[in-house]
């Protein structure tokens, strides 16, 4: 008997997880090198602080809102690296079965639907993205779950919960909220549209009490962070061009190819080539913005047209982009479904299968970001690190989060000094006081790669301090280093 449409979107959609499940079983040397940045730490650090009982604290002391919610509380149980890539391998299967709902209903047709379902399961950057063990494939899912229940239209009180999970998964997907807010207050009115406001509220209410209540601002702090850091960049020469570039990089292949020589090419090399794409890109999604007449089509289109523009121009922390616009992979996906013929993605479908059994048998010689300021491996220069520490020994550091994970039970404090997890380390770095809030915490030592070292000097506020090599990390990728200093502090 012929499989029904429907079965094989749940046959690709739970093979595409298994694979992603099966690398997620890797070992964690692997993965960590290949995939896994060092923000991803920072929840599993936050997820075992609360399950202790002491809060959201990526050290166990000091209080955070620096954080996407909704994939810290699911990981309390089970606060693992294993743990995140597990629910990101779950997420993405969820993606891909949603997709297919999506282009079955927009489209009317099952080519479509198996062709959206097909696209997302097989993609290699999707495989890549969703094995980071950060929220990003969890948003993904979220976005894709609150829009095929929008579409259905059978609860606008559970589509608004699904909205509110969504601004749990990640604070930016207020984007899509306020695209489907506003195109069903224009399609159904008011009385239509204030139940997906209230079950929104309800689900998103207790985080954000909390946070304005504790932090002053729902808006989690290691935003503002990032994007100080940014703003270095940005006074070192980047430009607008170069970051409409670097986010035209992070788009342009994905979610068919996943390619770092394709990002670096348009961003940094050809970078007046990677403007005029960008440009071309966001033309596109307005032309078929008001070529379509399908809600659910417009509503995805505006989501990725305000990402694109929010971190293009206003949060160009372009290391982040192939993470932070990977919900603009999926919606490529949808929008390429819709136009799918019966036989034109068969040949893709077979370039994928060879893409992703390449990266399942990969050896990590460098991560797949080591190109532009992405993850280098942070758990074994972590752990080296925090060896060559003397017990008692309180590291500062720019990029604490798996210093932090792994110090757990070592008898070495760390302590975050870009302020992505700690408000009063964002207010020295802004401040250029950076060398008296390190004191202040009882910093005896710096440990963090070579090139944090001089933005630790050039925020620090105080040049009468000393860094007294101690030792290094085995080099990772391109022969970057993470090394220990001891810190000599003036009487």
């Amino acid at each position: 008997m012929k499989p029904k449409p429907a079965q094989v979107c749940v046959v690709v959609a739970l093979a595409g997880a298994l694979v992603r499940l099966a690398l997620a079983f890797r070992d964690e040397t692997y993965l960590d090198r290949l995939f896994v940045p060092d923000d991803t730490y920072y929840t599993l650090a936050i997820a075992r602080s609360i399950a202790r009982g002491l809060g959201p604290s990526a050290d166990g002391a000091h209080l955070t809102n620096g954080f996407q919610p909704l994939l810290a509380f699911l990981l309390v149980p089970i606060a693992s690296l294993r743990g995140a890539l597990a629910i990101g391998a779950i997420a993405d299967g969820v993606t891909a079965w949603c997709l297919g709902l999506l282009a079955r209903r927009s489209a009317g047709s099952d080519v479509a639907a198996v062709a959206a379902t097909t696209i997302w399961a097989l993609s290699p950057s999707a495989v890549a993205v969703s094995s980071n063990g950060l929220e990003t494939s969890l948003t993904i899912a979220c976005v894709t779950g609150a829009l095929v229940l929008w579409q259905k239209d059978t609860s606008r009180w559970l589509t608004g919960a699904a909205l509110g999970l969504c601004l749990l998964a990640r604070v930016d997907t207020v984007f899509v909220v306020v695209a489907v807010g506003v195109l069903t207050l224009r399609r159904d009115g008011l009385r239509a549209t204030w139940p997906l406001a209230a079950g929104a509220a309800a689900v998103v209410a207790p985080w954000w009490i909390y946070s304005l209540s504790r932090f002053g601002t729902f808006v989690p702090e290691s935003g503002a962070a990032v994007r100080e850091q940014a703003m270095m960049y940005r006074a070192a020469g980047m430009v607008i061009r170069d970051q409409v570039a670097w986010a035209a990089g992070a788009i342009v292949g994905p979610p068919f190819v996943d390619w770092t020589p394709l990002r670096e090419f348009l961003g940094k090399t050809a970078s007046g080539i990677g403007l005029v794409i960008g440009v071309l890109c966001a033309g596109a999604a307005v032309w078929l913005f008001r070529r379509t007449r399908d809600d659910v089509v417009r509503a995805a289109l505006a989501y990725a047209l305000a990402l694109f523009a929010f971190y293009s121009l206003y949060l160009p922390a372009t290391w982040f982009f192939r993470r932070y616009l990977a919900p603009i992979h999926a919606v490529t996906a949808l929008v390429v479904a819709l136009h799918v013929r019966r036989r034109a993605w068969a040949g893709w479908c077979l370039l994928a299968l060879v893409a992703i059994g390449r990266l399942a048998l990969a050896t990590p010689v460098m991560t797949i970001d080591q190109g532009h300021h992405g993850a280098k491996g942070y758990r074994e220069p972590a752990r080296q690190v925090l060896a060559l520490a003397p017990p008692g020994a309180v590291v500062g550091s720019f990029q604490s989060g798996a210093l932090a994970w792994f110090a757990d039970g070592t008898g070495r404090a760390v302590v975050n000094l870009d302020g992505v997890v700690d408000r009063e380390a964002a207010r020295a770095v802004r401040e250029h006081h950076l060398a008296a809030f390190a004191r202040s915490r009882g910093v005896t030592h710096f440990a963090d790669w070579e090139v944090n070292v001089k933005r630790f000097r050039e925020r620090a506020g105080d040049a009468t301090f000393v860094l007294r090599r101690v030792g290094e990390a085995e080099p990772q990728g391109r022969d970057e280093r993470f090394v220990l200093y001891a810190i000599d502090w003036p009487d």
